[in-house]
């Protein structure tokens, strides 16, 4: 499991411009299961996101193609984290992170359990 966050570079009128591309991006990441959450900082200095892959450089790879990164507005701090086992979370984790990641150029994502986090 990694945990983003982001340092805009920009000032947030200029971030916000690419707002609906970046949300397109995290969007077509929701949808294939890799990405749980995200949100603005407050105050509103980047973000953070909830993401899952195989590996940090997969990670990497992946957000290197947001719209905030590719237009020189952010930049990602990434911090892999292997979650406590239950009773110590939600088991809805549990249901997200084993599930398989679908319908993106990052393959299938095993569950946290199935291999190297």
């Amino acid at each position: 499991m990694f945990i983003l966050i982001s340092e805009y570079l920009k000032p947030v009128d200029e971030v916000d411009r690419f707002y609906a591309q970046h949300a397109a991006f995290l969007a077509k990441h929701y949808g294939s299961g890799r990405v749980l959450g995200s949100g603005r900082r407050n105050p509103p200095s980047g973000g953070i996101i909830l993401a899952k892959g195989e590996s940090r450089r997969e990670i990497e790879e992946i957000f290197r193609e947001d719209p905030f990164v590719m237009n020189d507005c952010a930049r990602y701090s990434i911090f892999e984290f292997n979650p406590n086992p239950p009773p110590r979370r939600q088991p809805q984790l549990d249901d997200w992170l084993n599930a398989p990641v679908s319908g993106d150029e990052g393959g299938q994502s095993k569950g946290a359990n199935d291999g190297d986090r």
